[in-house]
């Protein structure tokens, strides 16, 4: 915060007086000493005696007030103080980790002893580390903060090396507690009814789906298995068409994730009269893009109960359904469209405005030649010659 504006403050050339410095991301706000070089009307040049001709800064006089022999405080000069730090640091320098140690240091060494790193900022101290081109902690604040901060950092380091020695063991244990329960399930058999200390899912597959779910070699299997930590056993049933598979692990929901991601099941949308051709598409145009989105193994429509009937994984299903959901929203607005059209072409009609109109329009074909090009009606033609002569005659066949 700026200090109050003494109006009879009138700094002349070479006297000594503080300067505000406001706060960044890497320093704290604070006020600094300099030597008055010059006058430009509103405006200060002051200059830092110890670097030279470099070390110069324009200030107004809202920012300058007199020199005060305070030291180690906000009025003080700021310091700055580097810490080397040991290189194996030069990751963790990055990390939020980091970021919150530092807080810490910052809200001890100003005195705030709670050890809070959610409490206040102070504009006496910042803290923060640097791996450019060597790792070290570099303090930048009042001299009794930077000093009380640099006898703090090589404790937070020191809980650091500790903390990253917890963590390493912790991942040694953890990694041979997962090679041993890995191999338990490896010893234990997916077909006994229950199996101690593990969770168990059993279906069926059709022999056309089972291919895709083992993959080739079985990739698929192996991916699935240790992505969820679980057994997958596929074996022959007493109906030839199908195969049984059993899904061991000692998590639930993994073992019940793996039956959603395998298992093809039927799931129905049933449809309002009127809106199967909506549904399918031209030629199952729009079935083919919702199974081709979806992932689904097959769409088809059930005429006696007006429903689409979907076959996949439970996940396709539902994505399916999503998309069918959007899809049917836009039908009373299209029918709409199309309403709205007929009756202009009676109205046309009636008039005598329009001699011959086909709604709605037929489909233009691109193949062949000439089997695009729309037809004049019977009696009349139009060779394509005189077509490029005169392209107005194009549409004088129907007005």
């Amino acid at each position: 915060m700026s200090a109050p504006l003494r109006q009879d403050f009138d700094p002349a050339v070479g006297d000594i007086v503080e300067y505000e410095i406001f706060e960044t991301g890497t320093a704290p706000g604070g006020w600094a000493v300099a030597q008055v070089q010059a006058r430009f009307d509103a405006l200060w040049q002051l200059r830092w005696p110890e670097q030279g001709p470099s070390g110069e800064v324009l200030m107004p006089r809202s920012r300058l007030r007199p020199c005060s022999s305070r030291e180690g405080n906000v009025a003080g000069v700021l310091q700055k103080e580097e810490v080397m730090v040991d290189p194996l640091y030069v990751r963790w320098l990055d990390s939020s980790h980091a970021a919150i140690a530092f807080r810490r240091v910052e809200c001890l060494a100003v005195g705030l002893q709670t050890g809070d790193a959610r409490c206040a900022p102070s504009d006496l101290l910042k803290v923060h580390g640097s791996n450019k081109k060597e790792a070290k902690v570099i303090a930048v604040g009042t001299k009794k903060a930077v000093q009380r901060a640099k006898m703090l950092i090589p404790s937070i380091l020191q809980n650091q090396e500790k903390a990253k020695r917890f963590e390493e063991a912790q991942h040694t244990r953890n990694k041979a507690l997962a090679e041993r329960q890995a191999k338990k399930i490896g010893e234990a058999d997916p077909r006994r009814k229950a199996v101690e200390g593990f969770f168990k899912e059993e279906f069926t597959l059709r022999q056309s789906a089972v291919g895709r779910f083992i993959g080739k070699s079985g990739a698929n299997i192996q991916a699935l298995q240790k992505e969820h930590g679980v057994r997958i056993l596929v074996e022959d049933a007493e109906d030839p068409d199908v195969k049984r598979v059993f899904v061991l692990g000692p998590k639930e929901e993994a073992v019940h994730a793996v039956r959603d991601l395998a298992e093809v099941v039927e799931h129905r949308l049933t449809l309002e009269k009127g809106r199967k051709s909506w549904a399918l598409g031209r030629n199952g145009t729009v079935a083919g893009r919702v199974q081709t989105a979806s992932g689904l193994t097959n769409i088809r429509f059930d005429d006696p109960n007006y429903t689409l009937v979907f076959e996949g994984t439970r996940p396709a299903c539902e994505l399916a359904r999503h998309l069918y959901d959007a899809h049917l929203t836009y039908f009373d607005t299209f029918r709409g469209f199309d309403e709205t059209m007929e009756d202009l072409v009676a109205r046309l009609r009636k008039q005598g405005e329009l001699r011959e109109c086909i709604w709605p329009p037929p489909v233009i074909s691109a193949k062949g030649r000439g089997k695009g090009r729309p037809r004049p009606p019977e009696g009349r033609s139009v060779s394509p010659a005189a077509e490029r002569k005169a392209p107005e005659r194009k549409m004088r066949w129907n007005m």
